[in-house]
């Protein structure tokens, strides 16, 4: 499991809207299988040498994302972050969208006011 702050994913959400307001829209995670009259607000769950999060809202050609990383692997505090990925999301690089409409999500809030993801 992945935990990431409610407050650092409210950001990611606000950060995404205000991307795709400034630069025509939000990206779609698969090319050709969704229109893009469908793209909505969402958030991409990533996994490379650490898990992260990230908003789909289109960026200008030099602007870079706003990244938030699971608790777990986040390289400045866990000394032990790429093992944690490794056992939980897979030695593979790879990403998982998610919208408030996806039913395959598993974001729950935890009572400490985290959103938990798996």
């Amino acid at each position: 499991m992945f935990t990431f702050s409610l407050t650092d994913i409210c950001a990611v959400l606000a950060r995404g809207r205000a991307d795709a307001a400034a630069n025509g829209g939000f990206r779609i995670p698969y090319q050709g299988i969704s229109p893009e009259a469908e793209a909505r607000a969402g958030l991409w769950l990533v996994g490379d040498e650490c898990v992260y999060v990230l908003s789909n809202g289109k960026l200008a050609e030099v602007q870079r994302p706003l990244v938030i990383y699971a608790e777990e692997c986040d390289p400045k505090t866990n000394p032990d972050y790429w093992h944690y990925k490794r056992r939980y999301f897979g030695g593979m690089t790879g990403s998982n969208s998610s919208t408030p409409s996806n039913s395959k999500s598993s974001w729950r809030l935890s009572p400490t006011r985290r959103i938990c993801g798996s």
